[in-house]
C-alpha cells in the first residue's frame, strides 16, 4: 500500500506565490528592458549577440537558432536588425553557398559587453528581486494585504 506525501503548500500558498512570481516577473523584465535598451538591444537582440559573441567561430543561422529554441525565420530577422545597427554580419559560407554564416562586428562585441555589465550592475542590485537571497521567501503564509500594481 502505498501512501502520498503530505502536501507542502497549501492551495492558498501555492495561489500567493503564482502572484509573486508575476509580480517579480513584470518588474524584472521591465528591469532588463530598460537595461537592453541603452544600447539599442531587445532580449532577442541581446539572447542571439550573447550567442554570436560565445561562439568561438562564425555560426549559420539554423545551430544559431536551435541553440537559442527559435524558429529560424525569427532568429534571421532578428540578425537583420542587428546587421541594420551594425552589431552583427552576414555573408555567404565558402565551403557551402547555401549557407550564410553571421559573426559580430567589433562594434557588436563592445556593445555586448556594455550591455552585460549592464545586466550584471542589475543582478548584484539589492532592489532586482527581494526574494533571490532567500528563497525559503516564497513559501511565508499567504499576504493579509494586497499587493501594489507594478510601477
Amino acid at each position: 500500500m502505498s501512501t502520498t506525501p503530505p502536501l507542502l503548500l497549501t492551495p492558498m500558498q501555492l495561489l500567493d506565490i503564482n502572484t509573486r512570481l508575476g509580480l517579480e516577473h513584470r518588474r524584472l523584465s521591465k528591469a532588463i528592458d530598460s537595461a537592453l535598451r541603452r544600447y539599442g538591444l531587445t532580449h532577442a537582440k541581446f539572447e542571439i549577440l550573447d550567442a554570436l559573441v560565445s561562439a568561438t567561430t562564425p555560426i549559420t543561422l539554423v545551430p544559431l537558432a536551435g541553440q537559442l529554441q527559435r524558429h529560424w525565420t525569427t532568429t534571421s530577422s532578428t540578425i537583420e536588425r542587428l546587421e541594420t545597427q551594425g552589431l552583427a554580419v552576414r555573408y555567404r559560407n565558402p565551403d557551402n553557398r547555401r549557407q550564410s554564416l553571421v559573426e559580430t562586428t567589433t562594434r557588436g562585441r563592445t556593445t555586448h559587453a556594455a550591455a552585460r555589465q549592464s545586466l550584471q550592475t542589475l543582478i548584484e542590485s539589492t532592489q532586482l528581486l527581494p526574494y533571490h537571497r532567500h528563497p525559503t521567501a516564497w513559501f511565508a503564509p499567504a499576504r493579509t494585504s494586497t499587493p501594489k500594481p507594478c510601477e
